[in-house]
């Protein structure tokens, strides 16, 4: 970098001098008539011809960084840049030279191994000795990785290889992992996956194994798209092996809860479904029973199928074993939730009902509103604020300017009114019903058009005329059938009560009345 630079540079306190094939330099103070040299010169001539050695690359920098002008500078940045770009390819020539070679001593030691030693134990021994040599050698985590990589690679592409010495070592590679760090894990399992994907079907418990380590490590990060991507790829169905119920359920099941945490109930559901295909093969698997009915349970609040949500959480909060008190009373007031939530109708009203005549709803925070909603009462507006705190984010949502919340109490407000009064006006309406005219008057015409409510709107006066129904033939009958509906619900529910019982306490029984495969 030792180069001839010739230029003049006079500024307002100095003066500079710069000539002949030497770099020299004389710089005038204002206050001073002494020259002071730049970059330690040694001074032996006049102001007007100083001579210094040839500087440093070092010294160039400094002077043409700070001093120079443009075009020096640009052709100090060429000349940077060449050089610069002369140590990195001479750097990665090397290091690829050295993965090369690396990569060339590793293929001849596994070549060795198959060479000298003809049984499959004495193989698979040495080459797990090897893979130990690796692991423990103290090298940064990338290489490690990499080494790793390549002896897999040249033990499972290699044809002459059996498949028995070649699933073993990938399977001690699998064993492995549990002493290494989470970071390096996800490398080799990663690598290793990549190396045997052309072979899934040789290495399908190995791969299997792998998915779930791999799992486990994304959603201890906190990426649970990523964990339930990886669990989805797991051939439970379609694989050559044959999985447990067991272990497919809560396969499943673990998927729908990630689905959950990364917002996708529509996904959620479908591997919850999937899990209830195997229901009846688990069913002395109290834990896992409880697990499918509380998570079925949450996609379905999670999907808007509230009152769908209100009976799962329901049978979940009358379930025997598993669950404690604290947790059967929370089942219970998510039941509850669900049906305020839930859109008004004939399943809504018995899941009132029901929950109304249990006893453990009197001791709950959302009993008051429960109660006004079975006895169809006005519900205040600071009552709705606080009933809100206690629901879940995915149940605050807001569409068309109200909550789900609004909306519900709204809707049951609408047809208290329409059982107290027998017309009234917009506006006392609105303020019944904490909305503006406008708004009430949209709300009135939507209800009384799905038939929940019956009744006329006169647009002229802004008043609406609740009308009812006169058949009285026709009003007993349907409220024996609701009634009728509600007795073989409860029957069903009582009947499920006791065979859940039955099976928990008489097991062989149970087993003895089964009809043979």
């Amino acid at each position: 970098l030792s180069k001839t630079i010739s230029c003049k540079i006079i500024s307002k306190n100095k003066k500079r001098h710069y000539c002949g094939s030497h770099l020299i330099c004389s710089d005038y103070c204002a206050n001073k008539n002494e020259p002071t040299t730049l970059l330690q010169p040694q001074c032996r001539t006049s102001h007007n011809e100083i001579q210094y050695k040839k500087i440093s690359a070092l010294g160039i920098l400094r002077l043409v960084g700070q001093r120079s002008n443009l075009k020096n500078g640009v052709v100090f940045c060429w000349l940077t840049l060449l050089v610069v770009s002369f140590i990195i390819g001479f750097f990665l020539i090397y290091t690829l030279s050295c993965i090369s070679q690396m990569a060339e001593e590793i293929a001849t030691a596994v070549g060795n191994i198959f060479i000298d030693e003809s049984d499959h134990k004495s193989q698979s021994a040495r080459l797990k000795a090897l893979l130990q040599s690796i692991l423990s050698s103290g090298n940064n985590e990338r290489d490690i990785s990499s080494n790793v990589s390549r002896i897999a690679e040249a033990v499972v592409n290699k044809e002459t290889v059996s498949m028995v010495v070649s699933r073993q070592f990938v399977t001690d590679i699998v064993a492995a992992l549990d002493d290494l760090k989470p970071c390096l894990v996800k490398e080799v399992a990663k690598a290793l996956l990549n190396i045997v994907q052309s072979r899934l079907i040789s290495y399908e418990e190995q791969v299997t194994q792998l998915r779930f380590r791999l799992a486990d490590l994304y959603e201890g990060d906190g990426d649970s798209g990523e964990a339930a991507k990886i669990l989805m790829a797991i051939p439970l169905e379609t694989g050559q092996r044959t999985y447990p119920p067991e272990l497919k359920m809560r396969t499943y099941l673990r998927i729908a809860q990630l689905a959950l945490d990364y917002k996708n109930s529509e996904e959620a559901e479908s591997f919850v479904n999937r899990a209830s295909m195997l229901f009846n093969d688990v069913s002395k698997d109290d834990e896992l029973i409880v697990i499918f009915k509380s998570l079925y349970a949450k996609v379905l609040d999670h999907r808007n199928k509230f009152i769908e949500a209100a009976q799962r959480y329901y049978d979940l909060s009358l379930f025997q074993n598993m669950l404690t008190t604290s947790e059967k009373l929370q089942a219970l007031t998510n039941a509850i939730s669900c049906t305020v939530l839930a859109s008004p109708g004939a399943q809504r009203s018995r899941m009132l009902t029901t929950l109304h005549k249990d006893e453990r709803c009197s001791s709950l925070a959302a009993y008051g509103i429960l109660q006004k909603m079975y006895f169809e009462r006005l519900i205040r507006n600071d009552e709705v604020m606080e009933f809100e705190k206690s629901l879940s984010l995915h149940q605050r949502v807001t569409h068309g300017g109200w909550s789900l919340l609004q909306r519900a109490v709204i809707e049951h407000n609408f047809t208290a009114v329409s059982k107290i009064f027998a017309n009234i006006t917009f506006e006392q309406l609105a303020k019944l019903l904490d909305i503006d005219r406008r708004q009430a008057e949209k709300m009135a015409w939507q209800i009384i058009a799905d038939g929940r409510v019956g009744g006329i709107i006169d647009q002229v006066d802004g008043i609406v005329h609740f009308t009812h129904a006169v058949d009285e033939d026709a009003i007993a009958t349907k409220d024996a059938l609701a009634e009728w509906d509600q007795h073989i619900a409860e029957l069903c529910q009582n009947v499920n009560i006791v065979t859940d019982m039955i099976i928990q306490k008489h097991t062989l029984w149970v087993d003895s009345r089964k009809p043979a495969a």
